[in-house]
């Protein structure tokens, strides 16, 4: 079930990419994990309420895999296109699914 709870939490995962995101500059890799790992953490709740015919699923899975990854070996620029997939394609499309979600059961 989706609602106002779940939302809220969209609300701060969605919160938590831009942070990261705002901060890619000034921190360094080793700085950003720690960001990364709770944003994954985060995330992989909501991303399961999405179903798993969910269209973005594997491509959200995959880009937090490489985000944490690729900071965990100090290889920030790798990742940089991850960070902006999942603030521009990943969790837009996770929000409007979860407020499909809940339309659905009301």
């Amino acid at each position: 079930m989706v609602g106002v709870t779940e939302l809220k939490s969209y609300h701060q995962l969605n919160q938590k990419a831009l942070e990261i995101h705002r901060q890619w500059d000034v921190l360094d890799a080793h700085e950003l994990l720690p960001l990364a790992v709770s944003f994954k953490e985060a995330a992989q709740p909501l991303s399961a309420l999405g179903g798993e015919d969910w269209h973005r699923k594997k491509d959200m899975s995959r880009h937090l895999m490489c985000l944490e990854s690729y900071l965990r070996d100090d290889k920030k620029d790798r990742c940089w296109t991850d960070i902006k997939d999942l603030i521009y394609a990943d969790l837009p499309a996770l929000g409007y699914r979860l407020l499909a979600l809940a339309d659905i059961q009301r």
